[in-house]
């Protein structure tokens, strides 16, 4: 397999945005947007005393949750580790856009803000993709790269709305977006794939993911530290 840059100095190039290393593992991607956000939760924490609430919703908005989407659905399949640290930095964020102290819990504040964790962002913007391939509004190559499920006889499987998920003998490459975005779409509840809108498929699904939130149990810790921060 031939390098695309012989240089020692080069470890990765950009394609429309993504830096691609040569094993596809992200990591400096991952560092860019964790640059990116570090110089939002400055911005935010050293502003946020002059700021409104809705005003630090709109930096978010702009510097933080536009960062985090752009090519999550390529990006956000990569190892655990790399996106933990990502997600830390989005809940410190969080904090700061509320205005809490540190350590104080964020499954609440997502909830009060209707923002989307990061496993979720991921999730969500690789569903609403398979939504558009299935329904053909995707761009026509990258429609033309997946399948609908079909079968010879009718069964119960021919009616779920499904995508055909390629077989794949390598489980590092389940990442790729040709395994996940299927999996991802065929993983949804049926009610969810059959609406045919666009607007009412998105609302639907973020909607989903607030009610999970408020299903979450609530610390139960005694003498939690973090519940200990948030009270004074």
């Amino acid at each position: 397999m031939n390098r695309v840059s012989e240089s020692n100095s080069e470890k990765f190039v950009k394609l429309v945005g993504i830096a691609l290393d040569e094993n596809l593992s992200f990591k400096y991607h991952i560092n860019h947007i964790k640059a990116k956000l570090n110089q939002a939760n400055f911005i935010l924490a050293r502003s946020g005393k002059f700021l409104t609430k809705g005003i630090r919703i709109l930096v978010y908005n702009s510097l933080v949750k536009s960062v985090l989407e752009f090519g999550c659905w390529v990006y956000g399949h990569c190892g655990k580790t790399l996106l933990d640290t990502l997600f830390k930095i989005q809940k410190k964020i969080i904090r700061n856009v509320v205005g809490v102290k540190g350590r104080t819990h964020t499954n609440a504040l997502f909830i009060d803000l209707n923002f989307l964790k990061l496993p979720d962002i991921i999730d969500y913007n690789t569903k609403v993709l398979g939504w558009k391939i299935y329904y053909n509004r995707a761009p026509r190559n990258l429609c033309d790269g997946f399948e609908k499920f079909s079968s010879l006889r009718e069964t119960r499987s021919t009616t779920e709305h499904l995508l055909n998920i390629p077989y794949c003998k390598n489980i590092k490459k389940e990442g790729s977006p040709c395994f996940s975005i299927p999996k991802c779409w065929n993983g949804m509840c049926l009610s969810l794939k059959k609406i045919d809108k666009l607007g009412k498929f998105k609302s639907a699904l973020h909607t989903n993911y607030i009610n999970d939130y408020r299903r979450e149990p609530i610390c139960t810790i005694k003498n939690c530290f973090s519940c200990s921060v948030s009270a004074r």
